[in-house]
């Protein structure tokens, strides 16, 4: 991730455990450029999410929802995003 001349590594554990526990409002503040890899998985940090605590709220969740087709093309690589009803993950 990178954003104003800052970057930080190493996130996709943290974000998979976020996700994984329904976490959609959350910050996280660092002193490092790159996050622990622990043990190679997001565990130790689910762990510690659910150990510090994970509060409910009032508000309701917002959502985006797809009328068309959305894809992106980096040079041979390429994602997509197509429209579905209901909840679906295919890569």
């Amino acid at each position: 991730i990178n954003k104003d001349g800052v970057r930080l590594s190493t996130t996709a554990h943290l974000i998979a455990a976020v996700s994984s526990l329904g976490i959609d409002n959350f910050i996280v503040q660092l002193d490092i450029s790159e996050l622990p890899i622990m043990d190679g998985s997001a565990l130790p940090f689910i762990f510690l999410l659910q150990k510090g605590g994970i509060e409910a709220q009032n508000d309701a969740k917002r959502f985006i929802r797809l009328k068309e087709n959305v894809r992106i093309v980096a040079g041979d690589k390429w994602a997509e995003l197509e429209p579905y009803d209901g909840f679906h993950i295919d890569f």
